[in-house]
């Protein structure tokens, strides 16, 4: 119990602060949109209010989890490449495997509406939603 409470009184304290400053001091690279992200999962952690993972989405690698929160943002597969500085192809492969481990055989299907569906956005403003910029 105490090291829980050690455990989130840090990353309330120490962690969060530090990423604050690093997203003023990054404010205009495309990486500021992780930074934002980073912090936000964090106070979600240490608010222990986070939300249970769909099976669906329990399936994905971390950096297909990060893919798959950037398109429910609405950030296309362009933006996920330079905010994440992989390729656009490296991109189209996870957002294939997304689909498959999702059980998604109909291309037709809208991913960003699927992914809204397993696991809605948190009712903070989100990365997306502060920088219209980087959207679709």
């Amino acid at each position: 119990q105490e090291l829980t409470t050690s455990f989130f009184d840090n990353i309330s304290q120490q962690i969060i602060p530090l990423l604050k400053q690093l997203s003023k001091s990054c404010s205009q690279c495309p990486q500021h949109v992780l930074i934002s992200d980073i912090e936000r999962q964090l106070h979600t952690i240490s608010d222990a209010q986070g939300t249970p993972v769909s099976p669906q989405l329990q399936k994905l690698s971390p950096t297909e989890l990060q893919i798959a929160k950037l398109i429910q943002q609405g950030y296309n597969s362009q933006h996920i490449a330079d905010i994440l500085t992989i390729s656009l192809a490296t991109v189209y492969t996870h957002r294939k495997n997304i689909r498959r481990k999702c059980d998604i055989h109909n291309t037709g299907i809208n991913l960003q509406t699927l992914l809204a569906e397993l696991a809605p956005c948190p009712t903070t403003p989100t990365a997306a939603e502060q920088e219209p910029t980087h959207r679709k």
